[in-house]
């Protein structure tokens, strides 16, 4: 098997390579597909220098470098960086052996244990005097769009009637194939008297996909 070279990200693709590291994370793995190459394989490693002056802490912590890298068609982006507050590793690393190419940072990500792959999701719940009762879940697919997932045919077309669209802050109505900014203003938007959405949380694909096993309503 022939592995591609490390390559600097193509002019063409910087654009959707900044938004797709734009979104906090912790850990080295980062959701969606690859802006080159279309394959769920981007990851990003911060590398902690120096700290930021106490009256400077806020959003970054630090002073230090990053990388950014697809597995699959090894596109990288490597800078000297500020490390922002939400950053925590989940690699160890020997940092001594990094050098500009992530290859070490790389075959560390190659060894590890599979994990269940992880989804974003957002519940609708039945608020009741006594009960409460999950109606469905919103769940962000492969594809950037919003499945919906219920126990009966029933409670999907009542969830689903319920979040049709929502609205946008340009005053524009957004829909499921907006992924996760639906996912985004439907947490913060529906907060009835009687139907409450959740914050984003993340989830198991395999859990998420199912409404066999729930308890409470997350607070």
């Amino acid at each position: 098997m022939n592995v591609p070279k490390w390559q600097s990200v193509p002019d063409a693709a910087r654009e959707g390579w900044r938004q797709a590291f734009a979104v906090p994370r912790a850990g080295v793995d980062v959701r969606g597909p690859c802006p080159v190459c279309g394959v769920d394989a981007l990851h990003r490693y911060y590398q902690v220098g120096s700290p930021l002056p106490a009256t400077a802490e806020g959003a970054f912590v630090a002073r230090g470098a990053l990388w950014e890298w697809c597995s699959s068609c090894r596109s990288y982006e490597h800078a000297s960086a500020l490390v922002p507050s939400w950053w925590q590793a989940d690699l160890a690393v020997v940092e001594r052996g990094l050098t500009a190419l992530p290859e070490v940072l790389e075959k560390l990500v190659a060894a590890r244990s599979p994990r269940p792959a992880k989804v974003d999701v957002v519940e609708l719940w039945l608020s009741d005097v006594g009960a409460d009762e999950l109606l469905a879940r919103f769940v962000l697919g492969a594809d950037g769009k919003v499945l919906t997932v219920a126990k009966t045919a029933h409670h999907r077309k009542v969830a689903d009637a319920t979040v049709a669209r929502v609205p946008g802050p340009d005053g524009m109505w957004l829909t499921r194939d907006d992924g996760r900014r639906f996912l985004e203003l439907l947490a913060s938007n529906l907060r009835g008297s009687h139907l409450v959405a959740t914050k984003i949380r993340e989830m198991d694909t395999e859990e998420a996909m199912s409404l066999e096993a729930f308890s409470a309503m997350p607070g």
